[in-house]
């Protein structure tokens, strides 16, 4: 199966946090959005301080063959990910 990588870029660090594995870009914004409001993430440093942080897509991952293609695409800001999800009510259930 080939899923999505995304990683979220410090901006003030200048460098990507370790990527994680998503099935496209909506679910990928749903796990950070529910980060963002699950009490146990409150020290997660994009928690606290969202506004230094951007969700990339760093390409695709297929678990069948090993292959990693690369296509680095920015996704949003994440202080944009309370409003687009809660724009979509579907999108956290």
């Amino acid at each position: 199966m080939i899923t999505k990588m995304y990683s979220l870029y410090d901006k003030r660090g200048q460098f990507f946090e370790r990527p994680v594995l998503s099935m496209n870009d909506m679910t990928a914004k749903r796990l950070i959005f529910n980060a963002l409001h699950d009490p146990q993430s409150k020290n997660q440093e994009f928690v606290r301080t969202p506004s230094d942080f951007q969700l990339y897509c760093l390409g695709s991952y297929d678990d069948g063959n090993g292959n990693i293609d690369s296509s680095v695409a920015f996704i949003c800001e994440v202080t944009d990910l309370n409003a687009s999800i809660e724009g979509d009510t579907n999108a956290t259930k």
